[in-house]
């Protein structure tokens, strides 16, 4: 995928694919966005890659 990925608990007032937030970690900020709400796939969601 070539992005980091991190699973977080968000205000439903927060949940919209796309949205910009950021995110503290160990005294540090960065920009984060919204990927996905729910159970959908990040990679492939069609499950059209073949599998080996």
């Amino acid at each position: 995928m070539g992005k980091n990925i991190a699973l977080a608990y968000l205000p439903w007032d927060y949940c919209q694919p796309g949205r910009a937030l950021a995110v503290q970690y160990f005294g540090e900020t960065y920009p984060v966005e919204v990927a996905s709400v729910g159970y959908k796939p990040l990679y492939d969601p069609e499950n059209a890659k073949p599998r080996s």
